[in-house]
């Protein structure tokens, strides 16, 4: 608990960073799809 509940509250207070993240990751993903299937 001692090492989880940092990380938690590092993620609420950078959760826009989370967000970001996650937008940049599928945005990657669903890049690459086409180049792969092509």
């Amino acid at each position: 608990m001692r090492v989880k509940r940092p990380f938690c509250a590092f993620l609420n207070k950078n959760r826009w960073v989370f967000n970001w993240f996650s937008e940049q990751q599928q945005v990657y993903f669903l890049a690459s799809i086409p180049q792969n299937n092509s």
